[in-house]
């Protein structure tokens, strides 16, 4: 017997996911237009990737972007701990999609701040 899904638990998911969206696109924005031009150092996963990026030479930081390293660091991170976590596709599905809708958001801020 497989377990069934309601419209209702279907609209309540795209509802997070729409919201999670809205939030990381608020946060980029914040980060791309406040934070890095008055040369702020965040916290996190985002500020150490803004550390390693500053640190690393034009060449590699420009292949290795802030969302890709935040994507990397998190990934470092959760990993081990996800896996004693029973919603382990969850977790890597929801990394997934904040890191992808990140790595969007900073490059269409950065083309507005350029």
């Amino acid at each position: 017997m497989g377990m069934k899904i309601s419209s209702r638990d279907i609209l309540i998911g795209i509802k997070e996911y729409l919201l999670m969206t809205f939030g990381m696109f608020c946060y980029a924005f914040g980060w791309q237009m406040c934070v890095l031009p008055a040369g702020g150092m965040g916290g996190g996963a985002a500020g150490l990737a803004t550390l390693i990026n500053a640190v690393l030479p034009g060449s590699i930081s420009s292949f290795l972007t802030i969302g890709t390293l935040v994507f990397i660091i998190n990934v470092i991170f959760i990993f081990p701990f996800s896996l004693s976590i029973n919603h382990t596709f969850n977790i890597f599905v929801k990394l997934f999609i904040f890191t992808v809708f990140f790595v969007i958001s900073m490059k269409e801020f950065r083309k507005l701040s350029c």
